[in-house]
């Protein structure tokens, strides 16, 4: 075969089918690009049909959908069309994978097909929004608005782009009253401020403008959540920067009003040549006509003290009040230095405090008085023993549908001060707490109630109220069938061999478990344990797996594993294994941020393997994510050659205008961002890892032939009692 014709990255596509025993011949032609090559390569290395459709006519992102197609073993050959571009076909692919036939649909764009296809998948039906014409980013926030139940429909108008749609959801899943900014004279930025404010219980209507800029919205409400008086600059003349030099002023003022003179003792004296009171900003006016009495006062007028000389002996009461009220000081005289200044005998330049006023003060902030445990303590009791008992712990509050789960209580205006000249300091209202959010609740009327939409189970996590349904069964058998559902499990009694339990919530479990296979998102707790003898078992949580035993089961758990004891079991921790008061004997135990037990062996030496720190999972992830950015490296290459080749064939004005240098264009730019991603999940994981410093601690008896492993280095026991294993520099140690 003739190859001078072919560049280098061609001739090595060619090479690589030739060293897999392919029929290069059916690609092996000059008006093929070397990604052409490429999928038509990968096809005949799966033993698929390519020739059929090694046509230049397609463009290699088609081919690679054909490719993709036949090998998933669906009916590629209704998009497999030369005038379908690749993104339609991506979509149709996906959908006949999932089971839908977009054909009938090929006249709208492909990112339409692709809200449909996930409408379908998440049961939602939008084409009488596609059929109104709504576009594709419109789309999206209306699928997610539908699966997540929001009425979504009295606010929508084709006015509004996706972004501005999205604010609205957000504040219809926040219980707010969106119509106070569902309001197509508003950008996205100017509604989420406004729906800051609501979130934040404050009055949003002194913003509520849509000629104020987002940033000048954004310094009123800041100040509305300071309780400041923000009609000082809540005005269209002043800039964002204008807002923010007053807002902050403003706010000094308040700070210097509550506490810029701290002194609640009263000192009647200070000693000559002392400083008095922050400098004593306003001395106020020297005596008179040689009036005998000098008063000064204190910042911000809030304390006046009379300095003391000797030509104020025979001064009367009278002279004094007088001499006040000439200053001005007309509220908090203090009776008994106005006695000590006739009666004592003061040193010369003492400074008395005569009056003083009242700070104002800052009311309560709002809070919310909740009628559900907030806190459960999910912690086992110990026993005498040293094991842990699983069988008395609640976990989990349950709400009936209805019931009044929270009640905001607002936020108390402060009560008012004044200072000893009279003028009134008005009290600083308390500051509101967020709205809450969540799930599986509504907001009544008043805004500050909140029930429940069901019966289910209730948790706070921090800002977030939580109520999701629980799905109790007495047993659940193969004769009762297996459990799917979205929300937690409750099984009440047993769970028998070969059942299966799925959840989106956590699983809990009464009785004991068989060989069973238990899979949830959340939590996995059992009171008892399992046994999974008969046929093999498994336990996968999202997060942390408890138990009181485990015995010949697989058990993966993305949080801690904890139990009494585990016999010949396969566990998996993202987190710690903790076994207390029991054994970890024979089997496979990795975890990532160590391993706690009493006792780890037996007398017989069942062979234990324990992994720790690095690796496991987070290693598999690590090394799949590397080989994609490699294969990502190796197309961006591949892409650039063919780029400059294919530059040299045209002249430079006509580049932009060239069909196949644009897509090439789109393709590097498209996988070098896709490169970046992958490249920071590396370096995300390897920081993790580096960060674990996992150690095993057995705290009874540890037996021979059990191996332990941290980050790749390894260690064979011999009996011992009490002792840490962990690894160093060095190599792992033993203390």
């Amino acid at each position: 075969m003739e190859l001078s014709g072919f560049s280098r990255s061609q001739l090595r596509e060619i090479n690589e089918g030739r060293r897999a025993g392919l029929d290069v011949s059916i690609y092996a032609k000059e008006e093929f690009t070397v990604m052409h090559m490429e999928q038509i390569r990968l096809g005949l290395m799966d033993g698929l049909p390519m020739e059929r459709y090694a046509d230049p006519a397609y463009d290699w992102f088609q081919m690679q959908e054909i490719r993709i197609g036949m090998k998933e073993g669906i009916a590629y050959e209704r998009y497999a069309k030369p005038e379908i571009p690749y993104e339609k076909m991506r979509q149709m692919r996906k959908g006949l994978e999932a089971g839908m036939d977009f054909t009938p649909y090929l006249h709208l764009e492909a990112g339409i097909l692709r809200q449909m296809r996930k409408a379908a998948q998440a049961g939602v039906d939008i084409e009488r929004y596609i059929d109104a014409g709504y576009d594709e980013e419109q789309l999206e926030q209306i699928r997610t608005a539908l699966q997540k139940g929001l009425q979504i429909d009295p606010y929508l108008t084709k006015e509004l782009r996706g972004v501005v749609i999205q604010e609205i959801c957000k504040g219809l899943e926040a219980g707010l009253d969106v119509s106070a900014y569902a309001n197509p004279q508003f950008g996205w930025q100017q509604m989420r401020e406004l729906r800051y404010g609501l979130e934040n219980r404050i009055d949003i209507k002194p913003y509520n403008n849509p000629y104020f800029s987002w940033q000048q919205m954004q310094e009123i409400r800041l100040g509305l959540e300071a309780g400041m008086d923000v009609s000082r600059y809540a005005r269209l003349m002043y800039t964002a920067n204008d807002m923010k030099k007053m807002r902050l002023e403003q706010e000094q003022q308040i700070r210097g009003a509550y506490g810029d003179d701290e002194d609640d003792d009263r000192p009647q004296y200070v000693p000559p040549g002392q400083p008095m009171d922050d400098e004593k900003e306003d001395a106020g006016e020297e005596p008179e006509g040689g009036s005998l009495i000098h008063i000064t006062f204190g910042a911000n007028d809030m304390k006046a003290y009379i300095v003391y000389s000797k030509r104020m002996k025979g001064c009367t009461r009278k002279d004094i009040f007088e001499a006040l009220q000439k200053q001005g000081v007309v509220k908090g005289i203090i009776e008994e230095n106005v006695n000590r200044i006739l009666t004592d005998t003061l040193r010369e330049r003492a400074s008395v405090l005569i009056a003083e006023g009242k700070q104002p003060q800052k009311g309560a902030d709002g809070w919310y008085e909740y009628f559900f445990r907030t806190e459960i303590d999910r912690a086992p009791k110990q026993m005498p023993d040293g094991s842990l008992d699983y069988q008395n712990i609640d976990w989990y509050e349950v709400v009936k549908k209805d019931q009044k789960v929270a009640y905001y209580h607002d936020a108390e205006q402060g009560a008012a001060g004044w200072t000893v000249r009279g003028r009134e300091l008005p009290g600083i209202r308390g500051k509101e707490k967020r709205r809450i959010s969540g799930t599986g609740y509504r907001l009544m009327p008043d805004g500050k109630t909140y029930v429940s939409r069901m019966n289910g189970r209730i948790e706070l996590n921090g800002n977030q109220l939580l109520i999701t349904k629980v799905f109790i069964f007495d047993e659940v058998t193969m004769a009762t069938g297996n459990v799917n559902v979205d929300g937690s499990v409750h099984v009440k009694g047993n769970v028998g061999s070969n059942a299966i339990i799925k959840a989106t919530g956590d699983i809990i479990v009464d009785g004991y478990v068989e060989s069973a296979h238990l899979d949830c998102k959340e939590n996995v707790f059992l009171r008892q344990g399992t046994n999974a003898a008969e046929t093999g078992g498994t336990i996968k949580a999202g997060k942390n797996v408890v138990g009181k035993f485990f015995e010949l089961t697989n058990v993966h758990a993305g949080g801690d594993i904890r139990a009494n004891s585990c016999m010949e079991c396969e566990l998996y921790a993202e987190g710690q294994i903790i076994i207390s008061g029991g054994s970890l004997i024979g089997g496979r135990a990795y975890a990532a941020q160590g391993l706690a037990a009493q006792n780890v062996g037996n007398r017989t030496g069942v062979p234990t393997y324990i992994k720790l720190g690095a690796g496991g999972e987070s290693s598999e992830q690590w090394e799949g994510i590397d080989r994609q950015a490699r294969s990502v490296e190796k197309e961006i290459v591949m892409y650039q050659e063919t780029y400059n080749e294919m530059k040299r064939k045209y002249p430079q004005e006509e580049w932009s205008t060239v069909p196949i240098l644009v897509k090439l264009e789109g393709a590097i730019y498209e996988k070098e961002e896709e490169l970046k991603e992958l490249r920071q999940k590396i370096d995300d994981i390897r920081m993790a890892q580096e960060r674990l410093d996992a150690a095993a601690v057995i705290s009874g008896r540890l037996y021979e032939r059990v191996t332990i492993e941290i980050d790749d280095r390894r260690w064979e026991s011999k009996f011992m009692t009490n002792v840490k294993i962990r690894n160093t520099d060095d190599g792992i140690v033993v203390c």
